[in-house]
C-alpha cells in the first residue's frame, strides 16, 4: 500500500492520492512485478505520482483500464506546456512595427453549437481562417470551440497578423508547443496561399532587434530581399500546407 514516508512525500500527491496515481499510470505505462516475479495483466503495482512538477516512485494496485480511462485530462493539465498556442507576430501601428502575442485555444465543443470567441481580432477573419484550414487542410474545427486572444488588450486590423493567429490554431489543435524564438507576418488567402505584407524589410528587423531567431515569411516578399541583409533566419513559405509542415 501506498507510505507517505517510503516514497517520500510530506503530504498528500495532488488531487488525491487515486487521481496521482492514474496519472502515473498514464505516464509510466507499465505494470510491475508482483511478489513472484510475474508480470500481472490486470494491475499496475508500480506507478508514477507527479507533485511540484517531480515524478515520484508511488507503490499501489489500481487497474490500467481505470487509470487511462478516467485521468487524461488531469494529466494533460499536470504536463501543460505554457508554450502551447502562444506566438508572436510583427503589426504595423501607425506605419509602426509592434510585435505582439497571439493566444488560442482549441477546445472539443459541448454544446450544439461550436463557439467562437475572440478578443482583439476581427471575427470574420477569424471564420475565414477556419474555413481555410476546415478546406485546405483537413481540420475539424466544426466541432470545436475555438478562443482567440490578443494579449495586452491590443485591438489589431493588421492582415499579417493571419499567420500568428492560424499558426497558434494549429499549435492548440494538435497539442505541439512551437518554439518562442520564431515569429511571423503574413496575411492568408482563401486559396490558403500565404500573401505578402507591406514593410517586410522593417519588420523583420523589429523581430531581429527583439533577440528573435527566425521569422516566417511570404515567399512573395523575399523578392529583392537582401539574404545577407539580416542575422534573423527569413523562412518563406507560400502555402498553408507548408507552413504544417515546417512547423510540425
Amino acid at each position: 500500500m501506498f507510505d507517505a514516508r517510503t516514497a517520500g512525500l510530506r503530504q498528500p500527491p495532488p488531487f488525491g492520492l487515486k487521481s496521482a496515481s492514474f496519472v502515473g499510470c498514464l505516464a509510466s505505462r507499465f505494470c510491475a512485478s508482483r511478489g513472484n516475479g510475474a508480470l500481472s495483466s490486470d494491475r499496475c503495482t508500480t506507478v508514477t505520482a507527479i507533485r511540484r512538477w517531480r515524478i515520484l516512485p508511488v507503490a499501489l494496485e489500481l487497474p490500467p483500464a481505470l487509470c487511462q480511462r478516467r485521468l487524461t485530462r488531469r494529466l494533460l493539465i499536470l504536463l501543460a506546456d505554457e508554450r502551447l498556442a502562444r506566438l508572436v507576430v510583427v503589426v504595423l501601428v501607425s506605419q509602426e512595427p509592434l510585435l505582439i502575442e497571439v493566444q488560442a485555444l482549441v477546445t472539443q465543443s459541448v454544446y450544439g453549437t461550436p463557439q467562437r470567441t475572440n478578443t482583439g481580432f476581427d471575427l470574420r477573419r477569424l471564420q475565414l481562417l477556419l474555413a481555410v484550414l476546415e478546406k485546405r487542410g483537413g481540420f475539424h474545427f466544426g466541432v470545436k470551440d475555438v478562443f482567440i486572444n490578443i494579449a495586452g488588450g491590443l485591438k489589431v486590423e493588421d492582415p499579417s497578423i493571419d499567420l500568428a493567429v492560424l499558426s497558434a490554431l494549429l499549435s492548440s489543435y494538435e497539442d505541439v508547443p512551437l518554439p518562442m524564438q520564431i515569429c511571423f507576418s503574413g496575411e492568408v488567402g482563401l486559396s490558403g496561399e500565404i500573401r505578402a505584407v507591406n514593410r517586410i524589410e522593417q519588420r523583420i528587423a523589429e523581430a531581429e532587434k527583439l533577440g528573435f531567431e527566425k521569422m516566417i515569411v511570404s515567399k512573395y516578399n523575399t523578392k529583392g530581399l537582401g539574404k545577407n541583409k539580416f542575422n534573423i533566419e527569413v523562412v518563406p513559405l507560400g502555402k498553408v500546407e507548408e507552413l504544417y509542415r515546417y512547423l510540425f
